[in-house]
């Protein structure tokens, strides 16, 4: 093939190819050829330059080995994950990221526009990247994702510029999680707790919580009224302190058979020491 290009006054340049040497090693080369001519213009032999780039094509090969390890891991990898250039076109995504954003499964985003997927992502997104882009690391912990059919996803997310051997901002890493369960599921809690507390504090009967060795762990206004405390004294208060004797024993007995699961519940009446106890099951 060379001696056939030269023939036709063709030159090669840095033809790539592996080469036997005497001693019987085999190693990579770069070759140039070129054809001389002599003062008429004929082609009466060649140059030859040989460079042997065995260990650039060892570090072409780790390399090529790393961004397969590196596509490999950003692709299985249980997390939202994305790789972008500094066009914020993709250079890699893991399948979280396709499925969380719920994108087509075999969509193919290497090498497209983040804003080609996402045409109608917010205005401040183009901000953030900008940001991201130009140096900073940027997180936020709940923010919320719009989607077409008008349903807000919640996600929490963190992006950080990636760089290049020479220092150089090569593109950004963006690490992000759906979470709109948990903050549904969050909100929810809160709100319960809220009427909780609103019922707590406001019931006209007096309650208590206590811990298992009957510390205190809240009191309502209305017991506070009833034994005639503030909420601040009755804390530091034993039960023996506040109880007559005789109903602390009663209270405790039938409290001892409560933990031993042999009634679910009791109640008296302090001053005639009447008891009731409804019972879990034999005994």
């Amino acid at each position: 093939m060379i001696l056939a290009r030269l023939a036709r006054s063709e030159s090669i340049e840095r033809h790539e190819m592996v080469l036997l040497a005497n001693d019987g090693r085999t190693f990579d080369a770069s070759i140039t050829v070129s054809p001389m001519r002599d003062a008429e213009g004929r082609i009466i032999g060649c140059s030859k330059i040989i460079r042997d780039i065995t260990q650039r094509k060892r570090t072409e090969a780790r390399l090529a080995e790393r961004e397969a390890q590196l596509a490999l891991f950003v692709e299985h990898a249980p997390a939202a994950i994305a790789m972008f250039d500094d066009d914020m076109r993709y250079l890699a995504a893991s399948r979280r990221y396709v499925s969380d954003f719920r994108l087509p499964p075999h969509i193919g985003l290497i090498g497209r526009s983040h804003y080609e997927i996402f045409p109608d992502i917010p205005p401040r997104w183009g901000e953030i990247h900008d940001r991201v882009l130009a140096g900073e690391e940027l997180a936020d912990e709940e923010d919320p994702f719009p989607r077409l059919d008008g349903r807000i996803d919640w996600c929490r997310w963190l992006m950080k510029p990636w760089r290049t051997a020479d220092g150089r901002i090569g593109g950004a890493l963006l690490f992000s999680e759906v979470i709109t369960e948990q903050v549904a599921a969050r909100r929810a809690l809160a709100e319960t707790e809220a009427r909780f507390r609103a019922t707590f504090e406001n019931a006209a009967v007096g309650i208590a919580h206590f811990n298992p060795d009957f510390r205190w762990l809240r009191a309502n206004e209305a017991l506070c009224r009833i034994l005639g405390y503030r909420a601040d004294e009755l804390v530091t208060k034993s039960l023996e302190e506040i109880n007559n004797p005789d109903d602390l024993r009663t209270c405790l007995a039938h409290v001892e058979r409560m933990r031993d699961r042999k009634i679910d519940s009791l109640a008296w009446t302090s001053a005639t020491c009447a008891k009731t106890a409804r019972s879990s099951g034999p005994g």
